[in-house]
């Protein structure tokens, strides 16, 4: 005899649950954080920070540096993919597990976004080199989970 679970959404009566309401507790608190950092505003441009591009770096609740990355995107984009577990290389390397991150730093280049290419990806470049090398001097284990070094600039 066929039985008829509980959690069957054959059911007219029952609706699934919404996409939005899935996530435990926690992932949408963390979520709900991202957000709101995402929709501060960079003092230098006026711009949400979510609409700039940069330079960011990822925490652990140990305050140990997990990773750094840089982007010519926009951080909504890029950190988006990282830290709400859609594909990005860190996560799918295994080196970056976005329930670890316990804060970021978001380092906007707004101003950098209309410069000549090449000028703006050496500046860009720059920057996360100089928070990658002040991360890693700040660790107590002197060390990065980063896949790659980034490219080695002035700081």
């Amino acid at each position: 005899m066929a039985s008829r679970g509980v959690a069957s959404y054959n059911d007219p009566d029952r609706r699934p649950p919404t996409k939005k309401s899935m996530p435990t507790r926690f992932v949408r608190g963390f979520r709900e954080l991202l957000t709101e950092a995402l929709d501060s505003i960079d003092p230098l441009s006026g711009e949400r920070l979510g609409r700039c591009i940069g330079v960011y770096a990822f925490y652990d609740y140990d305050g140990e540096p997990i990773y750094v990355g840089q982007t010519t995107e926009d951080f909504a984009t890029r950190v988006g993919r990282h830290l709400r577990g859609q594909r990005s290389d860190t996560i799918a390397y295994r080196i970056l597990d976005p329930l670890e991150v316990a804060d970021m730093e978001l380092y906007p280049l707004e101003h950098l976004r209309e410069a000549p290419t090449k000028e703006r990806n050496a500046q860009v470049d720059a920057v996360e080199y100089s928070v990658y090398v002040n991360a890693i001097r700040n660790s107590k284990y002197q060390a990065i989970l980063n896949e790659k070094i980034p490219p080695v600039s002035p700081s």
